[in-house]
């Protein structure tokens, strides 16, 4: 795995203040010392760089993020991680490690966006290489921020162009947080070219115009929902992925699905925001999420994050995206995959862990060592971190709320039609959370659909054991467990201008 050098300080105060000297991608600058450095395009793209870094580490989309969501009614972690298992219960410490190099992580992007966005607007290039590499520093800040006021609440804003020399600054409200979210989307908007013009891999204005419909719709600003999405739907540039234009079987369905995820899929229209995939190489590689999916018995895989039947139980018997998304005890038993190195083509008979209290295990992301095979712990697909088809069903949602059943259909109909479903009529807000649960299944946003629908209190209480091996949650607080608790160790280090979140 590749080595990430992370920030030296442990205060959110050194990391935003600090010069940007860590080893990114695989470009290391020495400094920068602001006044050499930002000189030529090329540096500043590796500036830019090392504000996307970040999103590869074990404490962000490598492991950590599936970690913050156990919470959800979709899976719970399958290794003895006493502090997960008690976070899970809602027990929630303040102390956790990895969450607290999440917030490192995500404050690392929002710095370094930031050295971009004061230095490239002076420097001698041409105004398109200006107005991508800023429109991408403004995408990452609004992405990061929105990452940690989902998790967290109202954020301290810094004003970066400014380079402000007192960072011991207090928490802004949820409102300011989102509106300042929302400028830095909408710069990236104007400023950022449309998917197969930008350069692959990188945040695109079809990026920005998808995450700026998520902001919008976590608001309930349903109108602006359907005037941002018209833009990214009526480009032209995007579709879901689907190899088989026209699934009549369930086989092409499945095809088209678990294909998302497969390598062949990498930086497609439909991935509009995408944790780069890279294979080994002995050096340098991707993020490890793929190992931490893949069950133990297939060649010791990590075996983290299992399924429940509460999840499982719920798609319909001709669903493709079941079979996609988990293996199943019984089930799966013709999963092919590589021998560890990279030799051979085995089937691999899937066989849970005798610590598997559910006998499932996640298969959507461990899915391209079947094809590609893995050496070390790096898979060679990407990791979607916004797909089309969850813009599709937000905007579903949008035309619902405001104009009642059915207004949704043609949205959640492209998506179950990729998979070779019948469409569906007036469909309702219910039917919609379900399209979300089933498309979006495992991929982080079940746990913060159910809070912003005020429906965890529901679920969590009144779940079963059969349904879930926690059974009724009744710890879960409406109010308290909304955001999470901020990590104690930056409360310590912002000299207390950081104020824990109430009741923790």
């Amino acid at each position: 795995m590749k080595t990430i050098y992370k920030i030296l300080s442990i205060t959110i105060v050194l990391v935003i203040s600090q010069a940007c000297s860590e080893e990114f991608l695989d470009i290391k600058p020495e400094g920068p010392v602001e006044s050499d450095f930002w000189q030529t395009a090329d540096q500043a793209d590796q500036g830019l760089l090392a504000a996307y870094n970040p999103l590869q580490t074990e404490a962000t989309y490598g492991r950590a993020e599936w970690f913050f969501t156990t919470t959800s009614d979709d899976y719970w972690v399958g290794r003895n991680k006493a502090s997960i298992r008690e976070w899970e219960l809602f027990n929630m410490y303040t102390d956790i490690d990895y969450y607290y190099s999440h917030w490192q992580d995500f404050w690392s992007i929002i710095k370094r966006s930031g050295d971009v966005l004061r230095n490239v607007p002076d420097m001698d290039i041409t105004d398109a290489e200006k107005n991508r590499l800023t429109g991408e520093a403004h995408f990452l800040t609004g992405f990061a921020y929105f990452n940690l006021i989902t998790k967290y609440g109202g954020m301290p804003i810094y004003d970066y162009l400014n380079a402000p020399s007192d960072f011991y600054i207090s928490r802004s409200s949820t409102e300011e947080t989102y509106a300042y979210i929302e400028k830095q989307l909408l710069e990236a908007v104007n400023k950022l070219q449309h998917y197969s013009i930008a350069p692959k891999g990188r945040a695109t204005k079809g990026s920005a115009l998808g995450m700026l419909s998520k902001v919008l719709i976590y608001q309930e600003k349903y109108e602006e929902v359907i005037e941002y999405s018209d833009v990214l739907f009526e480009s032209g540039y995007y579709e879901l992925y689907k190899p088989n234009s026209d699934p009549d079987t369930f086989e092409e369905g499945y095809e088209n699905y678990i294909g998302v995820f497969q390598p062949d899929a990498n930086n497609c229209s439909e991935q509009l925001f995408a944790v780069q995939g890279k294979a080994w190489t002995g050096t340098t590689g991707g993020p490890i999420t793929s190992i931490v999916f893949m069950p133990q018995n297939a060649n010791n895989g990590w075996n983290y994050f299992h399924p429940v039947p509460a999840l499982t139980n719920s798609f319909s018997a001709d669903d493709p995206r079941k079979k996609a998304t988990v293996f199943i005890k019984g089930e799966d038993d013709d999963f092919p995959y590589k021998d560890y190195g990279g030799a051979g083509n085995d089937i691999y008979l899937y066989t849970p862990d005798e610590t598997n209290d559910t006998d499932m295990n996640f298969k959507k992301f461990a899915h391209a060592y079947s094809v590609e095979g893995y050496i070390n712990w790096e898979g060679n697909n990407n990791i979607s971190i916004l797909r089309l088809s969850d813009v599709y069903l937000l905007r579903a949602e949008a035309e619902i709320e405001l104009n009642g059943d059915g207004a949704g259909d043609i949205w959640i109909n492209l998506v179950r039609e990729r998979v070779g479903l019948e469409p569906i009529s007036n469909a309702s807000l219910v039917q919609l959370k379900e399209e979300r649960r089933w498309e979006l299944a495992g991929e982080l946003q079940r746990y913060y659909d159910i809070i912003r629908w005020d429906d965890a209190k529901d679920i969590f209480h009144n779940t079963t054991i059969d349904e879930d091996p926690r059974g009724a949650r009744t710890t879960f607080d409406p109010i308290k467990h909304s955001v999470f608790p901020i990590p104690i160790n930056a409360i310590n280090a912002s000299k207390e201008t950081l104020e824990q979140n109430p009741m923790y």
